[in-house]
C-alpha cells in the first residue's frame, strides 16, 4: 500500500499552506491560509486561522514528534472549548476546507476521517474527547514539516514549533499523566454531581 503524503508550511506560529496527496504526485491538494486563494492559482482551497486549524497542527507536528521518542504520544485531547474540542466539532460537520484539505475518496467521503481517530466524539459520554493519527493510512515518514521555509528535522525544532503554534504545550513528554488526570477530573466531577 502506498501512503498518503502531507507537507505542511508553517510561517512564524501558525500554518500558511499545505499539501495532501493520496498517491505521491497524483491529485495533490494545496491549501492556502486565507478567506480566498487570491493569487495562488494552483491552490485548490483555503483555511482561516481557527481552533480547529490549530488543532490539527498541533497533533500533526505531535504525530512528527513521535519519531524521536516513544514517550510522546501523537495525540490531543480536551473538553468543552478546547482545540480538541474545535477539533471534533469541524470533523462532525465536514466544513469545505477539511475536504479540501485533504480530498475526497472515491465514494466522496472525506479522507480526514481516514486519517483522524476519534474518542469520544461530541463529549457523548463524561471525559475528555481523544483525537490522533491513524497511522495505517497516513505514516508520519510522509509528513513533511517546513517552519519559514525550512524543513525541520530535529526533535528541538518540533517542539519549538509546537510551542509557537500552541503556547499552552509547556512539555510533551508526559502525555500520559495528563490523560490520566484528564479522566481523573471528569471522573470525579460526574460522581459528584
Amino acid at each position: 500500500m502506498e501512503y498518503p503524503h502531507l507537507e505542511l508550511a508553517f510561517r512564524e506560529n501558525s500554518l500558511f499552506e499545505s499539501w495532501f496527496s493520496v498517491n505521491e504526485g497524483l491529485d495533490k491538494s494545496l491549501m492556502i491560509r486565507g478567506k480566498k486563494s487570491g493569487a495562488y492559482l494552483e491552490a485548490t482551497g483555503f483555511f482561516q486561522w481557527t481552533k480547529a486549524v490549530r488543532a490539527l497542527s498541533c497533533l500533526l507536528i505531535k504525530y512528527k514528534l513521535s519519531e524521536f521518542s516513544s514517550d510522546i504520544k501523537p495525540l490531543i485531547l480536551g473538553g468543552k472549548g478546547s482545540l480538541a474540542s474545535s477539533l471534533d466539532y469541524s470533523m462532525t460537520k465536514q466544513p469545505l476546507w477539511l475536504c479540501d484539505m485533504f480530498g475526497l475518496d472515491y465514494f466522496g467521503r472525506s479522507y480526514s476521517k481516514r486519517i483522524l481517530r476519534i474518542s469520544n466524539s461530541n463529549r457523548k459520554r463524561p471525559g475528555p474527547v481523544a483525537i490522533s493519527v491513524n497511522s495505517k493510512f497516513l505514516s508520519s515518514k510522509n509528513i513533511k514539516i517546513y517552519s519559514n521555509g525550512t524543513l525541520l528535522e530535529t526533535e528541538p525544532k518540533f517542539i519549538q514549533l509546537l510551542k509557537k503554534v500552541d503556547p499552552t504545550q509547556t512539555n510533551t513528554k508526559p502525555i500520559l499523566l495528563e490523560i490520566s488526570k484528564s479522566f481523573l477530573h471528569y471522573s470525579t466531577l460526574s460522581h459528584c454531581q
